[in-house]
């Protein structure tokens, strides 16, 4: 028999708080949008490799329901950025993934985050044809991965 993925029953902890109002779709999205190592070649077929630490930099895309306790507790958390930058605590994240094997084996691949702020302000609509991405409200985080969670 090949190898089994199954996945389901992540878990996204931000600010110390498990987030559970989340909508159709993607939950979250995590990405590293700069390259982790730079290689150059050099004369006679040397070859230079170089840690970029922007490579470590990541966005974290968050969807949750609009007027959930989650909506409000990220709300919260950007409007206190906008009106005190200085004095904003900088936020944690760790995402955890459940990856079994079908032989009932459970592997957690988790990603933990540090010095999360938020990058956008959510965008909204307004439709009266039942669309229903309008109840969804989509926050936007920049922030580091930590060495302990590349492994």
């Amino acid at each position: 028999m090949g190898q089994v993925s199954l996945t389901g029953n992540d878990t996204i902890t931000l600010m110390g708080t498990v987030l559970t109002a989340f909508p159709d779709g993607d939950s979250a999205e995590l990405t590293f949008p700069n390259d982790l190592t730079t290689v150059r070649a050099g004369k006679n077929g040397n070859t230079i490799y170089a840690l970029n630490t922007a490579g470590l930099l990541c966005q974290l895309v968050v969807r949750v329901l609009r007027g959930s306790a989650d909506h409000k507790m990220l709300a919260a958390d950007l409007s206190a950025y906008v009106q005190n930058p200085p004095g904003y605590v900088l936020h944690g994240c760790k995402i955890v993934k459940r990856i079994g094997d079908g032989q009932g084996t459970i592997t957690n691949d988790s990603y933990n985050l540090k010095g999360l702020a938020p990058t956008k302000i959510p965008p909204t609509t307004s439709n009266v044809s039942g669309d229903e991405s309008q109840t969804i409200a989509t926050f936007t985080y920049q922030g580091v991965i930590t060495s302990e969670s590349i492994q």
